[in-house]
């Protein structure tokens, strides 16, 4: 079980640094569009980054329970 919750923490941990990338893309990249008068970010990429940053810290939860368990289960 311990195993296991290595392999989905390594998922994780490559899935939050794809989420880095692309908050990185957002923050020095940035793609103006005007939004009401304003000057905006593009909205799709800051949502996927998001929704990229979610997958992770939720991977890497599936991991954190699946240690526990196994500790427990030893």
């Amino acid at each position: 079980m311990l195993e296991a919750s290595y392999v989905v923490a390594f998922l994780g941990a490559l899935v939050l640094l794809a989420a880095a990338a692309a908050w990185w893309k957002v923050v020095r990249e940035p793609e103006d569009e005007p939004t009401a008068g304003r000057v905006g970010l593009h909205s799709h990429r800051v949502k996927s980054a998001a929704m990229a940053t979610s997958i992770a810290f939720g991977v890497t939860a599936v991991a954190a329970i699946l240690a526990v368990i196994g500790f427990f289960l030893r």
